[in-house]
């Protein structure tokens, strides 16, 4: 054969000359490709000579033989590197925002609304006895917040749930418990005129009370949900309770 004979690296293109010793055995690219030496050269002048590989990485750096770079077009010009968001420092006060939308902004704002629809619902209900709206309303809020949260901290502890504070924790647990149930008044004419009014009223506000647990104590949807069993529990637990009572005497 010639000195025209040569092959070529299938990875990156290099051109390596072709030697009848060399036909068919193993050797590496100096792109770190490994390739294997035809049984016939591919004739074309312009190669580089190429080293088989020894079994040590290290004798295969030594024998390689760095080719003479070709004449290439105008280089590419490298883009300049980003910095990965991640890396990127934080600011503080984002954080510190989103915390405070959390526990107090958003729970603020359900809270007081809730509490509005609920005693205006109460108002209607109780045939316009303002005293007896405000009992109604206020002896809800306090006992399905205090169960509520109840089963948010036995969950929490069992769990290892981070829920915060506990005035916090109270205040978020408080707005979970009004709203729905405002949403659920503010249903109520129409659950009572289409079919299945009243089971579609639950469900939307089950969903609301679930979406907002989650959200609000940043729980995934299996601690949501652990964490509502627990609720339903206690709740149910005093009811039997209450339901006994009169026989426990």
């Amino acid at each position: 054969m010639g000195a025209e004979d040569w092959f070529t690296c299938g990875a990156c293109g290099k051109r390596f000359r072709w030697k009848i010793e060399m036909a068919g055995r193993e050797a590496r690219c100096p792109c770190g490709a490994a390739i294997r030496c035809p049984d016939q050269p591919e004739a074309e002048d312009g190669g580089y000579d190429l080293a088989p590989e020894p079994v040590r990485a290290a004798r295969v750096e030594r024998r390689v033989v760095t080719p003479v770079a070709a004449p290439t077009a105008a280089a590419v010009p490298t883009l300049g590197y980003q910095t990965p968001r991640a890396a990127l420092p934080k600011d503080p006060r984002a954080g510190a925002d989103v915390e405070t939308l959390k526990n107090q902004t958003i729970p603020i704002w359900l809270l007081g609304g809730g509490i509005f629809v609920e005693l205006v619902a109460s108002f209607i209900e109780n045939r316009h006895d303002l005293n007896a709206a405000l009992f109604h309303i206020s002896f809800e809020i306090i006992v399905g917040t205090i169960l509520m949260l109840v089963g948010v901290l036995i969950a929490a502890k069992i769990r290892g749930i981070q829920i915060g504070s506990f005035w916090t924790a109270a205040l978020r647990v408080a707005a979970i418990s009004v709203a729905p149930a405002a949403v659920g008044d503010l249903m109520m004419p129409l659950a009572s005129i289409i079919p299945f009014g009243g089971l579609l009223r639950l469900g939307v506000q089950f969903l609301l009370y679930f979406a907002l647990l989650g959200v609000l104590f940043d729980m995934d949807e299996s601690d949501t949900w652990y964490c509502v069993t627990i609720i339903f529990l206690v709740n149910l637990g005093v009811y039997f309770l209450l339901l006994f009572r009169p026989w426990m005497k």
